[in-house]
């Protein structure tokens, strides 16, 4: 039985907002997994990138 279909697509701790956020749009996904040093540390929404962005480019709360 397989459980993954492809790689899976994550982001690195150190890597910026916009780069999340094309991960996600080239590879179609909504939610990406962070890791460091090989390790899930947590997860980013498409949510989370929006109000990131809004917080940098607005000053939103």
């Amino acid at each position: 039985m397989k459980v993954m279909s492809r790689k899976l697509i994550t982001a690195n701790t150190s890597e910026s907002v916009i780069s999340a956020a094309m991960k996600m749009i080239e590879n179609n996904i909504r939610h990406l997994p962070v890791v460091e040093e090989g390790r899930a540390v947590g997860m980013v929404s498409i949510r989370d990138l929006v109000r990131a962005l809004m917080a940098q480019e607005l000053s939103y709360p």
